[in-house]
């Protein structure tokens, strides 16, 4: 294994271990997200984009969130605050291979030194701005997971 593989395998999983714990800690949102799954799982229907304030968004996420909540039975309004870590755990694995195929198009870049890599993967990982949105229950860090593995997607053809 080569050192710019070992230090990688470090630098990533010391970004994802502060993203579970952050994920685990943080109980404020700066945007009302979850109402817009609560929505889905009391009407089973998508909201209109007034019907609250974050309703005007992208249902993917939200969807996704419903239907797990109903798999798992966090559908209680008594279960708002596991409702919310679980949210913010899967923006953490989101966020988590986000760095992932970061380090997969670092890696393809053959005219770049390792060293140089490796920093420019470091800042990606602890980049304080990215890593607060992946520790939030909101739809941004699967547009920003998204977008980068069709850049990825794009580049390799």
């Amino acid at each position: 294994m080569k050192k710019t593989d070992i230090a990688f395998t470090i630098i990533l999983l010391g970004a994802i271990l502060i993203r579970i714990q952050l994920a685990l800690y943080n109980q404020q949102s700066n945007d009302p997200h979850l109402p817009v799954t609560r929505y889905i799982i009391r009407h089973n229907e998508l909201p209109q984009k007034n019907e609250c304030w974050e309703c005007f968004q992208p249902k993917l996420y939200y969807s996704s969130l419903a239907y797990l909540y109903q798999y798992t039975g966090l559908v209680d309004n008594a279960d708002r605050d596991a409702q919310k870590v679980v949210a913010q755990l899967i923006n953490a694995a989101a966020g988590s291979v986000t760095l992932v195929i970061i380090w997969l198009f670092l890696r393809r870049q053959k005219d770049i030194r390792d060293e140089a890599r490796i920093l420019v993967f470091s800042i990606w990982a602890f980049n304080p701005q990215l890593i607060g949105i992946n520790i939030q229950a909101t739809n941004d860090t699967l547009l920003i997971l998204f977008c980068t593995l069709a850049i990825y997607c794009n580049y390799s053809v």
